[in-house]
């Protein structure tokens, strides 16, 4: 899964700190997404953090809730039974339209086309004021086959911003066309500025110089991949460890 290339410049921009998440408002969450024939089918506590898992019949579309004191830490739907597209007729920019009618002030990082099963997505990554996250969507209907949001403190993002910044500025590349191992190491932290790094080393993935590695701060952890050429970060997963 590979995000379009991004300038250092851009990249200053869209990178955002993940370590300390705030919560949504469960009622507004559930308003905004469930259909009224969404039946609760899983409720359980685990550290701390309520799971609940919601199916619609009519839909045949699940969704999944993580909550902290009542109130929506990530949440997440999947279509059951829609897949993919052999055919793409969505433009990029009609993809991005697809997410910003949902979330109309959402900041739209990256589109990528990606095969899945042998089926093209799009998959469209965004943040906003509070939150961030990606859309799976149908590049032929339009359908949002999953979504994935989680919610992030506007305080912490700043000070990701502003560590991007600083990582930006000294993003040139090395003579061997890569940026260097701090270089990538400031980018990573500068998106969770709070966490610890852990590993971080240069690899290549399918023809591509990838920096991979991994940040933790307590029980979350952070696995990333950046381009070693421009400092994009390629992928970036959360993972809350209990």
């Amino acid at each position: 899964m590979k995000l379009k290339n991004l300038t250092a410049a851009t990249l200053a921009g869209i990178l955002m700190a993940l370590s300390v998440p705030v919560f949504a408002a469960t009622q507004e969450v559930k308003d905004k997404y469930l259909p009224s024939d969404a039946q609760l089918v899983k409720n359980e506590l685990d550290g701390g953090v309520t799971e609940e898992e919601y199916y619609s019949e009519s839909r045949m579309e699940k969704y999944d809730l993580d909550l902290v004191q009542n109130t929506v830490r990530k949440f997440e739907s999947e279509l059951l039974y829609d897949y993919g597209s052999a055919t793409i007729k969505l433009t990029e920019e009609q993809a991005k339209a697809v997410v910003t009618s949902e979330l109309p002030n959402a900041e739209i990082v990256a589109v990528i086309q990606d095969l899945d099963d042998g089926l093209w997505e799009y998959k469209v990554t965004f943040m906003g004021d509070g939150y961030h996250g990606k859309y799976t969507i149908n590049p032929e209907s339009g359908t949002i086959l999953k979504r994935s949001i989680q919610y992030v403190t506007s305080a912490n993002r700043q000070l990701g911003q502003q560590a991007a910044q600083g990582a930006a500025q000294q993003s040139s590349t090395t003579n061997n066309g890569i940026i260097s191992l701090e270089q990538a190491k400031a980018i990573a932290q500068a998106k969770a500025p709070s966490a610890t790094l852990y590993k971080c080393q240069l690899d290549r993935d399918d023809g591509r110089m990838v920096y991979e590695g991994e940040l933790r701060n307590g029980m979350w952890e952070y696995d990333f991949e950046i381009d070693a050429v421009t400092g994009t970060i390629l992928d970036w997963d959360v993972d809350y460890d209990d």
